[in-house]
């Protein structure tokens, strides 16, 4: 085995076909590794379960096939009795020692193919003064001839001691060779196995043929033409690159080669089910496939969706610093306003799309990193271990200043993938482990939940949301990336959320819907806007912001957590480019106009009269087919209009009216509706939340 990662995770697949469908004890297995990585995590698992991994030296750096001569040198030294040495991309599915029948001839399966051509052979033997002797059919190339004894290396048996003494003439002849690599012309790779003819001829050695079926070429084409009693029972597949993203071997289509196929692909799905090699796995994955990079949960529509969730989580949060617990390819973050950026990962070819010159640290996460924002996304479900799954979401969640974003399985699921593991739900060891953060769902792709783990401030603000409000919105309302940008950002500009359940559906969903429909530098005006988080999150989302609303001057405070959540915020002192009217929409310029208008539970504070005016005067305000975001309480379970007068609930009132009327209102001043619904919270407070969505009509008054 050399360095290369996809011989490291071949010697995986080598090992796990031998234990599990040929039976072959563990303890009767050597990797010989002639590489200079003196271990990896597939080495340390195979010594873990008995396997000898020995350290050889490179036979001659022009040819590093040769490096198996120095291995069958080594392992025929120090073992008794009948020995095969394999290529690492071989699969048994028995015991290939059973084949070994004369103690005193090489086993191995005559050369598949013309490579090299009959005339490259007698070239060699005549330059090495040695006949060209018996020739026969090549059965996979018919009208293709070779030489007997010219054999395909990836399988060769015998006694020991025998091939000891081979090895030693077999290294001789491949000096000879290297000196004369011109000889073999485009051929040169096939120097081992060109000196292995050489020996046998030389030395005047017995060839003894094996079945195709010991050693069969899947990588070839041909293979489709031999009728199945040619290659008779299959004891090994020689796959070479026939191999899935996912590291299995791939189907061929044969219903006499893919039973086989089926049965070691069995076999590796239940070793890499015990043990992921994700160091090996992943760099042989990006190294062989960088279109597909860390899979489809990082492409099309999932790599969209995955990079809008940080964007917009980010962008709440602000963050200083951000670690990138499996980074992976780093499509995920690339571009990204992320702060001061590390991305771990186990894998040295990680990083590789990321275009903004951001450092990659070639580690796991440590129990004493730290940084404001901590992403972990598709990289647990790829832990075999459960234990070191456990440790991994814990320390995730406990290196999170402010919040981590960390995805899972919340139950198995549905694929028969050896890449995933599920252990127990995400949620579960969340709750277990870190119950004094907030869990909020953010995303769900292939089965694999996003959760957003949130370290709320501490101390709170008296008005702050309290998670106990949070836990009582039903999932079907909850909008889960807006809901936590929206929170980080609170706390971090006007330092709380307002703890009233309507806010938590209403705010989150009036900024999905403006992301959705707006694009960025777009005009919004927040009509009662009061002290919100939606329009700081609007602002830092680039968007034109104004605000207006009559409450009183707030007075002058050092600790923005003692602001009064009702009231007149000015938010230049927040250094955000919002601008802020002290007054009401009469006090907006009646030449401006703006691509939406947003009241957020507003208009059932008004009487009829007040309601229709203001509707108009919003009208007169919207751009041609300019937008109009509404929300309207209601009283839980009814239609009735919501209002709160003089300290006591106000349940009807003959000016205030039905939530049928607000819609009658909306369409009167000018609008078409989109959306209208009523948003029942359960029951849990004494309001439920009307929503409308509406454009300005073609023909509307006003404009």
């Amino acid at each position: 085995m050399d360095d290369d990662a996809r011989f490291h995770l071949q010697a995986l697949r080598w090992f796990a076909a031998l234990t599990r469908c040929a039976a072959v004890p563990p303890e009767e297995l050597t990797v010989l590794n002639a590489g200079r990585r003196p271990r990896s995590d597939v080495l340390a698992h195979l010594e873990d379960r008995g396997v000898s991994v020995v350290p050889i030296e490179a036979f001659d750096a022009r040819s590093a096939h040769c490096n198996k001569i120095a291995a069958l040198r080594a392992i025929t030294a120090s073992t008794p009795g009948r020995v095969v040495l394999s290529d690492c991309d071989v699969a048994f599915l028995a015991d290939p020692r059973e084949l070994v029948s004369d103690p005193e001839a090489l086993h191995a399966k005559p050369v598949d193919a013309p490579n090299p051509p009959l005339s490259i052979l007698a070239a060699v033997l005549e330059a090495r003064t040695l006949p060209l002797g018996e020739m026969h059919e090549l059965p996979l190339f018919p009208a293709e001839w070779t030489c007997a004894g010219n054999a395909n290396g990836g399988v060769y048996g015998g006694e020991a001691s025998w091939l000891n003494r081979l090895a030693v003439d077999w290294s001789c002849e491949a000096r000879w060779l290297l000196e004369r690599r011109w000889l073999l012309e485009n051929w040169a790779v096939h120097v081992d196995q060109l000196s292995m003819l050489l020996a046998l001829r030389a030395g005047r050695r017995r060839f003894c043929p094996l079945p195709m079926g010991a050693n069969v070429p899947m990588h070839l084409a041909s293979i489709r033409d031999v009728p199945s009693p040619m290659i008779g029972a299959v004891r090994a597949l020689h796959y070479h690159d026939q191999i899935t993203p996912q590291g299995l071997l791939a189907r061929t289509g044969l219903p006499h080669l893919d039973p086989a196929v089926d049965r070691v692909n069995q076999a590796i799905s239940a070793e890499m089910a015990a043990f992921f090699p994700n160091a090996t796995f992943w760099t042989w994955r990006y190294a062989r496939d960088p279109d597909l990079g860390s899979g489809v949960g990082s492409r099309d529509v999932s790599l969209r969706e995955k990079r809008d969730v940080i964007r917009l989580i980010a962008t709440g949060a602000q963050p200083g610093s951000t670690l990138d617990v499996g980074c992976g390819d780093g499509a995920a973050v690339d571009g990204l306003n992320l702060g001061g950026y590390l991305g771990l990962d186990l894998a040295p070819n990680a990083g590789f799309r990321l275009n903004d010159g951001r450092t990659v640290s070639w580690r796991s996460i440590e129990p004493d990193d730290r940084a404001d924002l901590v992403l972990c996304l598709d990289v647990g479900i790829h832990q075999s271990d459960p234990r070191a799954w456990e440790q991994l979401i814990l320390r995730v969640a406990g290196a999170a200043r402010s919040l981590a974003l960390v995805s899972g399985y919340e139950r198995a699921p549905d694929t028969r993938s050896p890449m995933v593991t599920f252990h127990k739900p995400l949620s579960e060891i969340l709750m277990e482990h870190a119950p004094e953060r907030w869990c909020v769902r953010v995303r769900e792709d292939h089965q694999v939940v996003t959760v957003a783990v949130v370290v709320p401030p501490s101390p709170q603000h008296p008005r702050d949301l309290r998670r106990e409000t949070l836990r009582q919105l039903p999932d079907d309302l909850l909008s889960g990336p807006e809901l936590v940008a929206l929170l980080a950002c609170a706390w971090n500009t006007i330092g709380f959320y307002p703890d009233h359940l309507p806010r938590v559906w209403e705010y989150p969903m009036v900024l999905r819907l403006l992301r959705r429909t707006l694009p960025p530098g777009g005009s919004i005006l927040d009509v009662g806007a009061g002290v919100n988080p939606l329009a700081p999150m609007l602002s830092r989302l680039d968007f034109k912001v104004t605000t207006v609303d009559p409450g009183g001057e707030l007075c002058p405070c050092e600790d923005r957590r003692r602001w009064n959540e009702w009231g007149y915020l000015d938010y230049a002192r927040l250094d955000l480019p919002i601008e802020s009217i002290h007054g009401t929409l009469a006090d907006v310029p009646v030449d401006r106009r703006y691509d939406a208008v947003v009241s957020i539970s507003v208009i059932e504070h008004l009487t009829a009269i007040e309601r229709r005016a203001l509707l108009s005067g919003v009208r007169s305000r919207c751009h041609e087919r300019g937008r109009l975001f509404l929300t309207v309480d209601v009283c839980a379970g009814s239609d009735l209009l919501w209002n709160r007068c003089a300290g006591e609930q106000v349940e009807s009132f003959d000016d205030h009216g039905r939530w049928d009327d607000v819609l009658d209102e909306v369409v009167t001043a000018g609008f078409e509706i989109a959306d209208a619904r009523i948003a029942r919270l359960g029951g849990r407070c004494q309001v439920d939340v009307g929503f409308v969505s509406a454009r300005t009509a073609a023909s509307g008054g006003g404009a």
